[in-house]
């Protein structure tokens, strides 16, 4: 670990401490917030966000066998990540749901294919929890979400327009402007969503089910450049929660706009468009066998 930056607290006190190149510094970063800390001596802790699924403000840590677990399900093959630890570089990307008893708030976590966590999806601005339910009932939209890296530094910024039942996300480059836009085509049937840039059709995201249990990605030739494949997220989510758990495989090739766009996807599916509360309450949502 010759270079400076951020990596796993190695005292497991907290999620990340800054190397210097030289020697780990008293500077700690919790969910994007950074502050001072000594290393400690003596035995590790557990770390201070590595909290329960039920725990409400946290975000779930996952054991990485278990996210190892969920690639090798889903692909049939070994868990291997690229190590970029880079959300718009990795070919094979685990998202997470925290356990919450409703999908008014949207938290997620973002792993690689070998458990390491690299991102997450936090609303912008969260206000207090009876201002959400209020806002909730009266305007039953997706609020901002940001799309942070494993330091808390925004990438995307995710907005939803439009209606409940044909919404339009628009997707912007943290610092650099809109990247573009997912617009849902249809109102009922299999979730199909196209990717604009500039105002041209860049690809398409195809539901191969209405619970969107195997979405494809195509690119606008119609050539599939991606895969998100709903997994089995445990008896509690599955009861409580819908859309919890994807793994998303991306063609190692994708770079730029649609990259970033597929990415943005990957939480949308999650989030915007995901499917109606009756067809959840069918059975076959919120956590079955990816196909």
């Amino acid at each position: 670990m010759g270079a400076p930056g951020w990596h796993r607290d190695p005292a497991h006190i907290h999620e990340l401490r800054y190397f210097d190149g030289a020697g780990w510094t008293d500077q700690v970063s919790d969910q994007g917030l950074v502050s001072s800390d000594a290393l400690p001596e003596g035995p590790a802790r557990r770390p201070a966000w590595a909290t329960d699924d039920g725990e409400p403000g946290r975000f779930v840590a996952v054991p990485p066998e278990k996210v190892r677990a969920q690639v090798t399900c889903t692909t049939g093959a070994d868990p291997i990540s690229a190590g970029t630890g880079d959300v718009f570089r990795e070919p094979t990307l685990v998202v997470n749901q925290r356990f919450k008893l409703t999908n008014v708030n949207n938290d997620y976590s973002i792993f690689d294919a070998e458990g390491e966590r690299i991102a997450a999806v936090r609303p912008v601005d969260p206000p207090d929890a009876l201002t959400v339910a209020v806002s909730h009932v009266l305007h039953p939209r997706t609020p901002p979400l940001h799309l942070v890296d494993r330091a808390g530094q925004p990438l995307l910024l995710l907005t939803t327009s439009g209606s409940r039942s044909r919404p339009t996300v628009t997707v912007e480059h943290a610092g650099a402007g809109e990247v573009g836009r997912l617009v849902k085509e249809n109102a009922l049937g299999r979730t199909s969503v196209a990717m604009i840039v500039d105002d041209q059709r860049w690809g398409s995201m195809h539901a191969e089910d209405l619970q969107n249990r195997c979405v494809s990605v195509r690119d606008h030739a119609g050539t599939e450049v991606a895969r998100l494949a709903k997994t089995f997220a445990g008896f509690p989510k599955a009861m409580f929660v819908t859309g919890d758990n994807y793994v998303v495989q991306v063609h190692p090739s994708l770079g730029g706009p649609l990259r970033m766009l597929v990415v943005a996807a990957t939480v949308s599916i999650l989030t915007s468009f995901r499917p109606s509360a009756r067809l959840a309450s069918t059975g076959t949502g919120g956590g079955g066998a990816s196909a």
